[in-house]
């Protein structure tokens, strides 16, 4: 774990190692690799598009016409897990840091959590939480509403920033969330983002809310089967490249390499991070000189474990160590990751690999299809292609 700097990483480190110089050296080497690799962020064409896409709406915040804003609007950050909507946030949150000055705390991105238990009391407790208000013991909905409005105008708040926004999903939580944001919406001056997964999109069924919209940005995966987007993630593996701090270059870039690794991570760049993250602790800890493929497929291995049942004995049924075997050896052998060469990307053969590949196309269509069918349904999305006809 990354804690604080590096300097003061070094020191608890020290306490805690008592005193083995190889395994603290160990151990910082590992914590420099970790904290460089899941902290910077990449600043790709898609990551730039998105966070321009936000600061142009952030704007309305600011605006004002004789005195008076402009109306405030709501906007869906989706994706699926890995998609990116935290690394956004998160550089969202670096561009515009809390700020102490002379009138006292300013905060322009404000970040809270969507409870699981929607509520009108419960949505505006974690907004004034976030705030840092003191929530008084006896206090009504309608009373914490107006001091959102108040600490929002007070902190210079410009974007209030709902996570795990799909916590309401179901009909009857998405007509209370939507009443009680639009009712939000007409008293803040600063706009409305609720990020989550895709299912969060549902909250545009809600007429109440669509009629305050903003265009949605949906962090969509990376698509292999077309040459832009192919290019772009062979481009953001050979930045990932940079970021290891191996003696030697693990190659990442390459077509091979980068086709497992999309296979692995369905498209999505967090969760190439998070394989890339484990295979280089192992490759640390085993003082490796690159990730390679085989710590790359013990990785995914090990996000992908199953653990199976052992086969039972018999009560009577005698056991002995097998000749030239350690209880150590065993041991090792127990918790030896299994991998399958069949379904694991980084082990197994390119005929193999495109068979994955395949199977991962038809997913998607039917995926794809599916949600077409839902639109449908709702009397939205695109009408069929007719012929033309005079």
């Amino acid at each position: 774990m990354y804690i604080g700097t590096l300097e003061q990483l070094n020191i608890t480190l020290k306490e805690d190692t008592m005193g083995d110089l190889a395994l603290r050296a160990t151990l910082i080497t590992l914590a420099k690799r970790i904290a460089t690799l899941e902290c910077t962020i990449i600043e790709h064409p898609t990551h730039k598009h998105n966070l321009q896409a936000l600061q142009r709406w952030m704007l309305r915040s600011r605006i004002r016409v004789d005195g008076a804003s402009l109306d405030t609007r709501a906007k869906l950050l989706c994706g699926d897990a890995g998609a990116g909507k935290t690394t956004l946030i998160r550089d969202l949150q670096r561009r515009y840091p809390d700020k102490r000055t002379e009138d006292g705390m300013q905060k322009r991105v404000l970040v809270a959590t969507m409870p699981t238990t929607v509520s009108e009391a419960a949505l505006v407790k974690s907004i004034l939480r976030a705030m840092g208000y003191t929530i008084p013991a006896k206090s009504n909905a309608e009373d914490m509403k107006v001091q959102i409005a108040k600490n929002a105008k007070r902190l210079g708040t410009h974007l209030i920033i709902m996570d795990e926004g799909h916590n309401f999903t179901s009909k009857r939580k998405i007509e209370d969330a939507g009443n009680f944001f639009k009712n939000l919406l007409n008293e803040i001056e600063c706009q409305l983002l609720f990020a989550g997964l895709p299912e969060i999109a549902n909250l545009r069924d809600e007429e109440q809310y669509d009629r305050r919209a903003h265009p949605n940005i949906h962090l969509a995966p990376y698509d292999w089967r077309y040459p832009a987007p192919r290019i772009e993630f062979m481009a953001l593996m050979a930045e990932f490249e940079k970021l290891l701090l191996f003696p030697e270059r693990s190659d990442l870039s390459s077509h091979d390499m980068a086709s497992r690794l999309y296979i692995a991570a369905k498209g999505h760049v967090g969760l190439v991070v998070r394989c890339l993250s484990l295979a280089v602790e192992l490759a640390t800890w085993r003082n490796e000189p690159k990730v390679s493929k085989a710590l790359l497929a013990e990785a995914f291995a090990s996000w992908e474990r199953r653990d199976a049942e052992p086969e039972p004995i018999d009560f009577d049924e005698e056991l002995s160590v097998p000749k030239g075997y350690k209880i150590e050896d065993l041991q090792a052998e127990l918790l030896k990751v299994e991998i399958n060469d069949k379904t694991n990307p980084f082990a197994c053969s390119r005929k193999r690999l495109k068979e994955l590949w395949n199977k991962h196309c038809e997913n998607t269509e039917r995926q794809r299809l599916e949600k077409y069918v839902k639109q449908r349904a709702k009397g939205r999305g695109a009408d069929p292609v007719a012929p033309f006809s005079a």
